[in-house]
């Protein structure tokens, strides 16, 4: 089970980056964030009579991201084809405030780890004023929290054709085509897994969508 907390503070975010623009495609940024009283986890709770569980919200600790983005935009290959691509490379730590760490656990509580997210779409540009895309992102485990999140991530489709001099568009999209969107959970205590949440979502679909922009575009 899950229960809020009336007595959750706010948390307080610090965040600071630097980006460069080269060529006027390529841009890198590195950038650091700490949150305080971090909250977007939940402390579990065990009833050692009836082996029931449960989620509660709390200000847990802080939370450190250290990270490093190189995103590439709309490079055009070929004519009839472009690319876009980003990539970050982050260091998350996160140090539990010892007092509640001590009461649900023991002992003082720390984690951390080294991830990489990356995000990729090209369109290919067909005759007929048709276009093909794909896009895609993966995210390796990483923590958050008292919670590692497993790895994570999406392929889609798409196919639009556009009407009418570009005044109407028919567009297909295919979501989640490997199914790989699945939000997973797991927490340790020491080398331990003590807990784990498997989260099955549905973000797979098929969407056809019209759009139409009338007016005389003054």
């Amino acid at each position: 089970y899950t229960q809020g907390n009336i007595e959750l503070e706010p948390s307080y975010s610090h965040n600071a980056s630097l980006t460069a623009v080269l060529f006027g495609r390529l841009s890198l940024t590195g950038g650091y964030n700490r949150t305080a009283n971090f909250n977007d986890i939940q402390t579990p709770l065990l009833d050692q009579s009836t082996g029931v569980m449960g989620l509660i919200y709390s200000n847990a600790g802080v939370q450190q991201i250290a990270y490093a983005t190189a995103s590439l935009s709309e490079l055009p290959l070929t004519k009839w084809w472009n690319f876009t691509v980003n990539a970050t490379y982050s260091y998350s730590r996160f140090d539990a405030y010892r007092e509640l760490a001590e009461k649900y656990y023991g002992q003082p509580y720390s984690s951390s780890s080294h991830s990489m997210s990356a995000y990729a779409s090209t369109t290919f540009f067909l005759p007929k004023d048709f276009k093909f895309g794909i896009d895609g992102w993966i995210s390796t485990p990483q923590v958050a929290g008292y919670f590692n999140v497993r790895t994570i991530g999406m392929l889609n489709l798409s196919l639009i054709k556009t009407l009418w001099d570009g005044k109407g568009t028919l567009a297909l999209y295919v979501y989640d085509l490997l199914n790989t969107c699945d939000s997973d959970l797991d927490m340790y205590t020491g080398d331990v897994k003590t807990y784990s949440i498997l989260q099955r979502q549905s973000n797979g679909g098929v969407t056809l969508a019209f759009t139409w922009r009338f007016g005389n575009g003054g």
